[in-house]
């Protein structure tokens, strides 16, 4: 039954296994999740904090490599996002050098925005 007419959303928490500092994995893997859940008719999924990367990277979050790589897996996960709206943890550097933990909403094959930890 499609709830959306009463004003309700299905909404997914999702824990997956992630791989340590390797965005590219963790992307197959929330993209994975991704498409089983649209077919269970989720609207909203919910991943955990630095899901993209791993929360115990440590000094591998200042690693330009690192940054990089998970900007292009978050792009790739955007664009898996197109029945759904997902949100998902990842490392975000500012222009001015500042790292932030950030939660990316992603919605219509895009990043929609982010909002920091604080």
């Amino acid at each position: 039954m499609d709830y959306t007419e009463f004003g309700f959303v299905r909404a997914a928490a999702v824990a997956p296994v992630v791989s340590l500092a390797d965005p590219g994995a963790n992307a197959r893997t929330h993209i994975e999740h991704l498409r089983g859940l649209e077919s269970e008719g989720v609207c909203l999924a919910l991943f955990p904090e630095l899901s993209v990367t791993g929360y115990s990277c440590e000094d591998l979050f200042f690693n330009r490599d690192l940054l990089n790589a998970s900007r292009e897996a978050l792009a790739r996960i955007a664009e898996a996002c197109t029945a759904l709206t997902a949100v998902v943890g990842v490392p975000w550097q500012l222009d001015d050098g500042r790292l932030l933990n950030c939660a990316a909403v992603l919605a219509h094959g895009r990043l929609i925005g982010l909002v920091p930890k604080i």
